[in-house]
């Protein structure tokens, strides 16, 4: 089968997202609910706020009803500003920083270490959403590295829907992984991505991407380039307290060889201890149907790890 280039799965997605992209909107209510809504801001008093929105036209909301109000300046037609709004909008956080460590390490008839790190940086405003993330993963038993891989995302999406839930994505995603023999691996996608269930305990995204694969071996393989399609699913659950579960499922198919897939799945438990600091039990299993070498097609891993929100 003739290959797919990258650039006409771009040009695709690209003109559709140019075509529901054109309406824009000045603030952000969230209510306590968990519930969201966007418009224009006409009027805001102590009790009430008057929001002008596309689909339902004029409503009142009282404040007691809204957690949040996330304002972009940029968007507010003139002569429709709220003081009261922007200076409530400042205070507000749209960085979301969190730092995780773990590390455990046993001695006896064998010594064993293993450290893991990830860095995670997502900054949401109401239409677009910027995250950076990177994880490092090192263990060895008896004084011998047995892992070494790293991972790091860099990823962009912007709503193009008044309910906020379809939005646009450009990511690229980057991995080495020394014991499977790949030295690099980038993986630059786009695509679609969409929250069918936005609650306070629950929610579940669906995202459909298409790109490419570019593969460096440290082997004597040669370097490989494939097409791929990227369905993920996401999940989270809330337990007891502010606890939840997660569950993020994503595949890397090639459309010419369905038989060449790999899959990442990464399910997590947080249990926050204070206002900054979560522990959080990772089961991580990455599975390359076609891996090559010597290498398995499962590589599984359970991390515990403290997670530092800043």
């Amino acid at each position: 089968m003739k290959k797919i280039s990258f650039p006409v799965f771009l040009a695709i997605l690209w003109s559709g997202c140019l075509f529901f992209s054109s309406s824009s909107f000045a603030a952000e209510i969230h209510f306590k609910n968990q519930d969201r809504l966007s418009g224009d801001i006409l009027e805001e008093t102590d009790e009430k706020i008057v929001l002008e929105t596309q689909s339902m036209g004029t409503l009142t909301i009282k404040k007691e009803s809204i957690e949040k109000i996330v304002i972009s300046q940029a968007l507010v037609p003139a002569g429709k500003e709220s003081p009261k709004a922007f200076e409530k909008a400042e205070k507000e956080k749209i960085w979301k920083k969190e730092f995780s460590f773990g590390y455990s390490m046993a001695h006896g008839n064998t010594e064993k270490l293993r450290t893991s790190g990830r860095l995670f940086l997502d900054r949401k405003t109401i239409h677009n959403e910027f995250i950076l993330k990177v994880d490092s993963l090192y263990s060895s038993t008896d004084k011998k590295m047995d892992t070494q891989r790293f991972n790091g995302m860099l990823h962009y999406a912007f709503n193009f829907t008044p309910s906020l839930r379809w939005y646009n994505f450009y990511r690229v995603e980057g991995d080495h992984d020394r014991f499977a023999n790949i030295d690099s691996r980038t993986t630059p996608f786009t695509g679609i991505g969409y929250w069918a269930l936005f609650q306070e305990r629950t929610k579940l995204l669906i995202e459909l991407g298409a790109g490419f694969e570019y593969t460096n071996y440290s082997d004597s393989r040669e370097s490989s380039q494939r097409n791929i399609l990227t369905p993920r699913l996401f999940l989270e659950k809330g337990l007891w307290g502010k606890s939840k579960v997660t569950q993020d499922i994503a595949f890397f198919v090639s459309p010419e060889d369905t038989e060449d897939y790999r899959v990442h799945a990464e399910a997590a438990f947080t249990a926050p201890l204070d206002v900054y600091w979560s522990l959080r039990m990772s089961l991580i299993d990455d599975f390359n149907n076609i891996p090559g070498g010597a290498a398995k097609k499962n590589d599984i891993r359970l991390i515990s790890s403290l997670v530092y929100s800043f």
